[in-house]
């Protein structure tokens, strides 16, 4: 089993970019780090436990362009 560690190539990020997802073997199809991050969002927001506010905060995902934000 691979190790987190591993994957984030010691950074303090696990996806600072998509390297980490090619080097699991994953295609450009198959998964992005905004995929994973678009996923945490709506699974984070629709369990209801959290502010949606404190969700996005913690993903950290600043957009500039608001059809991308949204």
């Amino acid at each position: 089993m691979t190790s987190l560690r591993e994957i984030s190539v010691g950074g303090p990020l696990l996806f600072p970019s998509n390297a980490a997802l090619r080097r699991m073997g994953y295609g450009k199809e198959e998964a992005t780090a905004h995929g994973f991050r678009a996923i945490a969002s709506t699974l984070l927001n629709e369990c209801g436990k959290w502010h949606p506010d404190a969700i996005e905060r913690q993903l950290a995902h600043i957009e500039n362009n608001d059809v991308r934000r949204a």
